[in-house]
Formats: structure tokens, sequence, C-alpha cells
């Protein structure tokens, strides 16, 4: 609805500020129709977020954005509506509104989520591809994050054994990142599904990324490292979001003088499955 898009983009609320309201008022309808002394007592927030509430600063812009989404075949799923995945509302910090293009029904599957370094070599392509493929032919559905390398390479793998995937993005959903995924984009959303936080339109920055990750592994029972170097990596992020969440950690091993498969060998003598 409006309100759920309209939590979102109300200024001052941010993601754990909407999990806190939602879980005192039960949902966007029940923050908007509360009075400014309900928002002081029972929410403790702030006199400028409660004005920021009262007077909808938010719908406009929500307004804007449902109308986008319905002439772009986009949807848009709060977390109080039953297509929401039920494992990702189960992480402290989940989105209240997630933006899909495909297949909504595809997140009901169980799902496993495959990450690894944008610069893999041959052998970490090799595993993911072999990997996912094996994981969608026993009807398991394949996340990942659309990215060059180890990513592109799962959900590739799970396409060629006929399965179904999942590439949350860190940019909006009209947003092609990196521009030659574009074709990966099209076959992902055919049968399974395109989702972000992020509303159309937005920019893929690199702070984004970090935080979508926590959202990957939130969907999942369990997260696979292919190749991660020990330095800046994404992937240990998401391993490590994934350990936060009670979920399970795999990894990949790799040569002991390969650097992209430092922070796998690291995973796997710190206790991750093999």
């Amino acid at each position: 609805t409006i309100e759920d898009i309209a939590l979102q983009m109300t200024p001052g609320i941010g993601v754990k500020g909407a999990v806190h309201l939602l879980g005192i008022f039960g949902d966007a309808r029940g923050i908007f129709a509360a009075a400014p002394e309900e928002l002081a007592m029972k929410a403790a927030l702030r006199e400028d977020i409660i004005r920021n509430i009262v007077h909808r600063k938010g719908f406009a812009a929500a307004e804007k954005e449902l109308g986008y989404c319905r002439r772009n075949s986009i949807s848009a799923i709060a977390s109080t509506d039953p297509e929401f995945p039920a494992l990702l509302r189960e992480i402290p910090d989940y989105p209240h509104v997630l933006y899909l293009k495909g297949n909504a029904a595809a997140l009901s599957a169980r799902c496993v989520a495959m990450v690894g370094t944008r610069a893999c070599t041959p052998y970490g392509t090799q595993s993911a591809e072999k990997i996912a493929y094996g994981l969608a032919k026993q009807g398991a559905l394949v996340v990942s994050g659309a990215a060059r390398g180890i990513d592109s390479a799962a959900h590739r793998g799970a396409l060629r054994a006929g399965g179904v995937t999942v590439a949350v993005l860190g940019n909006g959903l009209d947003v092609v990142y990196p521009e030659e995924n574009a074709g990966l984009y099209r076959d992902i959303a055919a049968t399974g599904a395109l989702l972000s936080e992020y509303p159309p339109g937005t920019a893929a920055e690199g702070w984004h990324f970090p935080i979508r990750n926590r959202i990957i592994s939130g969907l999942c029972l369990a997260t696979v490292v292919v190749e991660a170097p020990l330095e800046r990596s994404g992937a240990l992020i998401t391993a490590n979001t994934a350990l936060e969440q009670g979920r399970d950690v795999f990894a990949v091993p790799g040569p002991i003088d390969a650097s992209a498969s430092r922070g796998c060998n690291r995973l796997i003598a710190d206790g991750a499955g093999l």
C-alpha cells in the first residue's frame, strides 16, 4: 500500500525505526493513524520524526514511486504481506518493503545463498556453476547478488539446471549493474525474481552492497562462500551476517597459495562446513 512505501520514505525513520514502529503498531496504516501522543509515549520518537509522520512527509514520494512500479511491472511487497519471505522476517533489521520484478512465488522456496569475489579465478567460476547447478537440480533456489564473478556464475549454474534463482540488488530494479548483466537480469526475472530494498531509480552506490548482504543471507537457510580474499571481502561480510542470523555457513576450499581462497580457507578453519 502507499502507507508501506511512505513509511520507508518518511525522513528520520530508517530500517530499524520502521521495525521498531511495526512492532508497536502492527502495520504502516496503524503507524500513520496513531496520534502524536501515542507516537511519543509508546514509541519514544523525537518530535521532528513525529511531525514527519503526522504531516505525511513521505506520501508524495510514495505516490510517485507506486505509480512508477505499476507502469513497469514492479511489485512492492511489505513485511506484513503474506508473500513476504518468512525467513527474512526473522532477522532483526528486515526491510519493510521489497521491490520485486519476476515471480513472487519463488520466494517461498528453500533458498541457499551463494556469494564470492568479483575477481574470481577459473576454479572459482567453475565451482560456483557446478555447485549452483547441483543445488538447483535438487530443488533449492539459489540466491546471489548478480555482481560480476562468483555471483553471476552461481546464477548461470542454477539457470542452466532449469532451476529458479533470485538476485538481490544493491540498486533499483530498473538500474542494470554491471551493465553486461542485462541479459542475466532478464533470464533471472523470467522464472525467478530480482529483489531490492532500494526504490526504482536508485543508483548502484558502493555502500549499498554491504547493507543488502543481510537480505541475501536472511532469505536463506544457508550461505555458501565460493571464493573470497581476506581483505575487503563482501562475501565474508555476508558470511558473518549469516552467522549473526543463526544460519549455516559453508565454504569451498581452495589452494593454500591462492589469495582468492584465503577467506574461504579461514572460514573452514573457524568451523564453516565444507
